[in-house]
This record gives structure tokens, C-alpha cells and sequence, in this order.
């Protein structure tokens, strides 16, 4: 007669495999990467930017970070700035941006734009002797002007709707801001916004932009570990095994311990001291080492992909040189182009600004036309600029050769173009120039003619 099969016995293997799928998602590990709550147990659901002390202290801890904050900005100003104003004379423009360098007004503007990109948002206070309560007025030659830098939370601002409407183009009071309580009036700051989060991040950051830290967190986050992985391997590579007789039995004594601690301290400095161990027969001494292979692979990783989190080149982020046939002009080039377009764009308006009030300052007019110019960013070498140089000085004197310019006037653009670099007679007027093979006794125009 067949045994009946207990109905209490479940079989194991079945519960297990059935706890597992059910225990995975929808249907199994390949169901995971196609449902949206992968993508959502990888998100932060609150704003680094938020926290101002993590990310104050991040800043003066890593260099990571203030490589990934400062090196954009330092870039931006690379080389200076010119500015070009019809209303103004080409001294002028030079005197003003002396003036501006002497002054520290870049310096603000340059530190306005790093607490921008590092809290989300910053500001230019202008300081003058004016009543900070009143708008700003005309300032007078002579007179004093002063530039601060303020980050989003020096400028506390008292009117969180104007702040976080869109709607709201002006604010509904004319003092918005409060500076380490000292009410300030809107047109005393010219304010500096951080990367734009979507509507439904920006209420929460109170009318203010994004860190540049806040899309780089997994990436740094998985750089730092894995540095604090590889600084404890170092510190555990060599460990020395000690198997003593009866180590078990002498902890349990109430001297077995010291007796044991003194032990291996002594074998130690043995060890140490006359490179030999002196053991008993029924002990034992080994040695075991970590291998650290494969960590140069996971490491160069990790920086390839921080890299491409930070929008920053490895050559520019860590200063390697190109590997292989590559020059690394591709790489750098991309990396002058978000430069161009998130920084100097944006800090483009605080500098001018900080120009047309210095004018008025030092000259004692504001310039309606002025405009600024920053430097190339890239950098050519002695023969691609002496390329340059042949080309513009070609150009020049092929409009002279075709009776476009005079000789003053050529002198005065291949000056302005920095191929020449003094004074010269002819560019202030004091003769024409000699025109090869025609008769230097006859009229210059007419023989040009």
C-alpha cells in the first residue's frame, strides 16, 4: 500500500525559489532595470545645496571639490579681460581696466562666481558711501566704491514669494535683501544664479540656482570611498599571524594577557630590530599579504567617470597628460566651450556692471556701450602665434596697399591688434610712410594712387 503524503511537509526547495522571485521585483532580476523604482533608489530626495555646512566644509577639505568650483572661474579670466567702449578712448579703456585690477573689482567678481557655483547662487554687493536703504545713484568721480562678494546665505532674502514666483519680475519691496543685518536695497546687488533646477526643486531652494556639487555626489562619493579603501589595504598589507601555544587557555588567567601582549611585543622587536624570531617548537609565525591587483584598473575608472560627471577634462581635473597619439586639444577644447558658455556667460553681467560704475567712479560718466571681452581660452604656441601675427599684419597692409587705410591708421590697428607694441612716428603722425620703389620726393597719396 503506497505511503500517503503528509499534507503539513512543504518541500523547502520550492519556498525558497518562490521567496527569492517574489523577493526581486516584478518576475526576476531582469525585470529591475526597467522598473522606474531602480532609478528612484538612486536618487537624492533632498538638495545638497541646502546644506551649507557640508558643503562649506567639503570645499576647504577636498581639493576635489575646489578644483571642480575654482579652476572654471580662474579659466574664465584667463589672460585678463579688454573692454571696447565708442564713447571712450582706447587709454581710457585701458586706465579702467587697471583701475578695476588695482581695485580688486575682478577679484569680487571672480569670488561671486565661485560661491555661485559651489552654494547655487551668490551676489556683487556694491558698497559706495550712499544710503544702503536708497537706490543707487549716479556715483560721484572720486568717491568711494568697493565691490564685495556674497554668497546665497550672507544675502538672506525677506521675500520668499518674489524669490521662488516666476510670475513676480519685481519684488514686492525694494529692500529684499538682508547682509549680516544690514537691509539692503535691490540695486545694490547684482545677483549670480546657480545651475536652474526643475520647478519642483527650485520652491525648495528658495528662488536660488543648483551647486555644481549637487550632480556630482555618486561620483565623489564613490571616489572618496574608494580612496578610504585603498589607504586602510595599505595599512593591513602586511599582517604578521603569531600561533601561540595555549593562547586561548592564558587569556582566561588573570595574567595571561599582559603575558601574552608582552610576548608578541617582544617577538616583534626581534623581528624588527635583529631580523630573527627566536620561537618555541610548538609555535608558529606566518606572514600574509594583500594583493592590490586590479586596483590601478577600478581607479582609473572611478576618475574616468567623476571626469565626465564634472564636465572637466582628466588632463585639466588631475593633470595627467594625453596618453596614445592624442594631443588633448579635443578634450580641452570641449572643455573651453563649457567654460564659454556656463561661466563666462553668466559672470559676464556682474563684470560689466562693475565696469560702467568704476567709470563712473574714475572718469566721472557712465558709458552706455561699453563692452567686455575676455581672452581666448585657448593658448597657441610660439609658431601658431606668430601665425596669427604674420596674418593680421598681412591683412592690415593690404588695406593700406589699396589706399583703405592710411599710414596712421594701419599703425594704430596693427597696435591694437598687439603686433606692434611701441609708438612709432608714422602711428602718431609725424610722417608717412615710405612706400618701397616709388619716389620718396612725391606725394604718398598720389603715388599710392
Amino acid at each position: 500500500m503506497a505511503k500517503k503524503a503528509n499534507p503539513l511537509l512543504n518541500n523547502s526547495l520550492s519556498d525558497l525559489v518562490e521567496g527569492m522571485a517574489a523577493g526581486s521585483g516584478y518576475g526576476g532580476n531582469s525585470d529591475i532595470l526597467s522598473q522606474p523604482y531602480t532609478l528612484a533608489e538612486a536618487n537624492a530626495y533632498t538638495p545638497l545645496s541646502l546644506n551649507r555646512i557640508l558643503l562649506s566644509y567639503s570645499y576647504m577639505t577636498l581639493g576635489l571639490v575646489q578644483t571642480l568650483i575654482d579652476q572654471p572661474v580662474e579659466d574664465a579670466f584667463r589672460g585678463g579681460i579688454t573692454i571696447s567702449c565708442p564713447e571712450m578712448s582706447d587709454e581710457e579703456c585701458k586706465e579702467l581696466v587697471t583701475a578695476m585690477d588695482g581695485e580688486g573689482d575682478l577679484t569680487a567678481v571672480k569670488e561671486t562666481g565661485r560661491w555661485a557655483r559651489l552654494f547655487g547662487g551668490a551676489g556683487l554687493i556694491i558698497n559706495t558711501e550712499q544710503n544702503f536703504l536708497a537706490p543707487l545713484g549716479p556715483i560721484q568721480k572720486d568717491s568711494r566704491l568697493k565691490f564685495r562678494a556674497a554668497d546665497r546665505w550672507e544675502l538672506i532674502l525677506q521675500n520668499l514669494d518674489w524669490a521662488t514666483n516666476p510670475g513676480m519680475t519685481k519684488p514686492p519691496t525694494q529692500i529684499p535683501y538682508n547682509y549680516y543685518g544690514k537691509p539692503l536695497h535691490a540695486s545694490r546687488v547684482v545677483r549670480m544664479l546657480g545651475r536652474e533646477a526643475p520647478s519642483f526643486v527650485r520652491i525648495r531652494l528658495q528662488g536660488w540656482g543648483m551647486s555644481e556639487v549637487e550632480r556630482c555626489i555618486r561620483s565623489i562619493n564613490a571616489f572618496v570611498k574608494f580612496a578610504n579603501v585603498v589607504f586602510e589595504l595599505i595599512d593591513e598589507a602586511k599582517i604578521d599571524v603569531f600561533n601561540i601555544e595555549g593562547f586561548n587557555t592564558a587569556l582566561g588567567t588573570p595574567n595571561g594577557t599582559n603575558l601574552v601582549q608582552k610576548r608578541i611585543q617582544l617577538a616583534s622587536m626581534l623581528k624588527n630590530y635583529k631580523r630573527a624570531l627566536v620561537m618555541d617548537k610548538e609555535d608558529g609565525y606566518s606572514q600574509k599579504q594583500l594583493s592590490f591587483a586590479g586596483i590601478a584598473e577600478i581607479w582609473a575608472e572611478l576618475r574616468l567617470n567623476l571626469a565626465s560627471d564634472l564636465k572637466m577634462p582628466m588632463t585639466k581635473l588631475f593633470g595627467l597628460s594625453a596618453e596614445g597619439f592624442s594631443t588633448g586639444a579635443e578634450d580641452i577644447e570641449n572643455y573651453n566651450s563649457i567654460v564659454e558658455s556656463d561661466v563666462r556667460h553668466k559672470i559676464k553681467p556682474l563684470v560689466v556692471q562693475a565696469a560702467k560704475l568704476r567709470c563712473q567712479q574714475r572718469f566721472g560718466y557712465e558709458p552706455e556701450l561699453l563692452t567686455v571681452h575676455f581672452k581666448p581660452l585657448r593658448v597657441l604656441d610660439a609658431t601658431e602665434e606668430e601665425q596669427v601675427n604674420a596674418s593680421k599684419t598681412t591683412r592690415v597692409t593690404n588695406l593700406f596697399d589699396r589706399n583703405l587705410l592710411s599710414g596712421q591708421e594701419a599703425m594704430q590697428m596693427l597696435k591694437h591688434e598687439d603686433v606692434v607694441r611701441m609708438d612709432t612716428e608714422v602711428g602718431l603722425g609725424k610722417r608717412e610712410p615710405e612706400i618701397p620703389g616709388a619716389d620718396q620726393n612725391a606725394d604718398p597719396k598720389k603715388t599710392k594712387g
